[in-house]
């Protein structure tokens, strides 16, 4: 005996980035058919993404219902009935998981549905690589400033000091010259 569950399935049908459709590309981010990928990962600026989905149940089609989440983004099931999309625009960087179920005419979940794992790479700059070299960058800079720094207020003690010395000179040849007269 074949369950509902068995008798119908959700499928992705598209994976479109700012709006187009994602192709298989070996070097791209669809490296494979759309029906044996289980994950995708996109840079920072392909953040704009479209998922396309359909639950095969052809009697009565039209009252087929569909709950989506995007796991990380989103706090609750989106549930729909005639909407077959689901839209994030501007994803932060950050791995997230695509799920969707759908429920046939008769009100009957397949709850296993279907899983998609996004991972959205953050910018160059914003990656950890970065920020350790923003922090050797600023503690180079903290070394050199203290370096710089010190090496003024010596020359400025060794300033003051051969004034001063220069001033007990003077004062030491005054000397000299009032005790000779």
């Amino acid at each position: 005996i074949l369950s509902y569950t068995t008798l119908f399935r959700s499928h992705l049908t598209a994976i479109k980035i700012f709006n187009k459709a994602l192709t298989p590309d070996p070097h791209g981010v669809l490296r494979q058919p759309l029906y044996q990928t289980r994950e995708i990962t996109l840079a920072h600026n392909q953040n704009n993404l479209a998922l396309e989905f359909i639950a095969l149940h052809y009697a009565e089609p039209t009252k087929n219902r569909y709950a989506y989440r995007l796991e990380n983004y989103d706090a609750d099931w989106r549930e729909t009935s005639g909407q077959r999309e689901a839209f994030y625009p501007k994803l932060p960087p950050g791995k997230y998981l695509f799920r969707v179920k759908a429920a046939n005419s008769n009100g009957v979940w397949n709850e296993e549905g279907i899983r998609l794992a996004i991972t959205v790479l953050p910018p160059w700059w914003a990656t950890p690589w970065a920020y350790l070299a923003y922090v050797l960058l600023a503690i180079a800079i903290g070394l050199l400033a203290n370096r710089y720094m010190r090496r003024r207020l010596l020359a400025r003690e060794a300033e003051k000091q051969r004034t001063l010395e220069l001033s007990h000179a003077r004062a030491i040849e005054k000397a000299y010259h009032d005790l000779e007269q």
